[in-house]
């Protein structure tokens, strides 16, 4: 999934980076703003979508470890340590993975907002 955001802001940079220069005219490169707009707008919704799902599971680790961590100190016995590294080990590559998409996502709220802009401005 990172890489998929990481590959979606490569190529809207490169949409983005040929400017009006490339094309026939201020209206054709509006109208070719606005259709990556709205294939960026569904690319969003599917990496939020994503985000939102990747988000409650690095919740319930966060609480899942929380709780064992909580036993633990209550309860001395070498099974809950295990368990409590074991979820830690899963916590924080998904932490990571979540700041990942986080970041992602958000990158891609500024590029369709510059899409948008270029779409919108009306002087010829």
């Amino acid at each position: 999934m990172s890489r998929m955001i990481r590959d979606e802001i490569r190529f809207m940079r490169a949409v983005l980076s040929k400017g009006e220069s490339e094309y026939s005219s201020h209206s054709e490169y509006q109208r070719r703003a606005a259709i990556e707009a709205a294939r960026l707008l569904d690319r969003i919704r599917f990496f939020q979508h994503e985000r939102l799902i990747h988000l409650l599971v690095t919740i319930l680790f966060a609480l899942m470890f929380f709780l064992s961590f909580c036993v633990m100190l209550f309860v001395t016995e070498w099974f809950l340590i295990v368990i409590n590294v074991l979820m830690l080990s899963l916590l924080v590559p998904y932490i990571f993975h979540y700041y990942t998409l986080e970041n992602g996502v958000q990158t891609l709220y500024g590029i369709y907002d510059e899409l948008l802009r270029i779409a919108e401005d009306t002087h010829a």
